[in-house]
């Protein structure tokens, strides 16, 4: 009956061991250590090559000045030539941006009639910076 008493008074080891644990985690280092520099290997090899970088055409800029009139390329331009001269510009290949500049006093009109005119005339880039 001794011997039962004597093994009743033992108690569970719980320190966990990791010894084995820190010789897997080293042995995982010396295995990237050495596989690293083969997989940084140069490879050859032939690319298709892409679509051609767009060039894009300077932009044009449209004024409307304070007196409501449309300044293009300088000059002032009455509705239909103006007209005419958008429609050449968008036959343009690129077609070039349209930058609508209008001055604060402008009529609000006029300015509208700016933007319309750039639209119907073919140009698809048109904005105001």
């Amino acid at each position: 009956m001794a011997f039962s008493q004597a093994a009743g008074n033992r108690s569970a080891v719980a320190d966990i061991n990791i010894t084995p644990l820190v010789d897997v985690m080293l042995v995982l280092l010396v295995i990237f250590m050495v596989a690293i520099p083969v997989i940084e290997r140069p490879m050859s090899m032939t690319v298709a090559p892409g679509p051609e970088p767009s060039v894009s055409a300077e932009p044009i800029e449209l004024r409307v000045n304070a007196e409501g009139q449309f300044v293009f390329a300088g000059q002032t331009w009455d509705r239909a030539s103006l007209q005419g001269l958008l429609t050449l510009e968008s036959s343009r290949s690129p077609q070039p941006a349209v930058h609508l500049i209008a001055d604060q006093e402008a009529p609000y009109h006029r300015v509208t009639e700016a933007l319309n005119l750039a639209r119907s005339s073919g140009l698809t880039q048109v904005g105001m910076p």
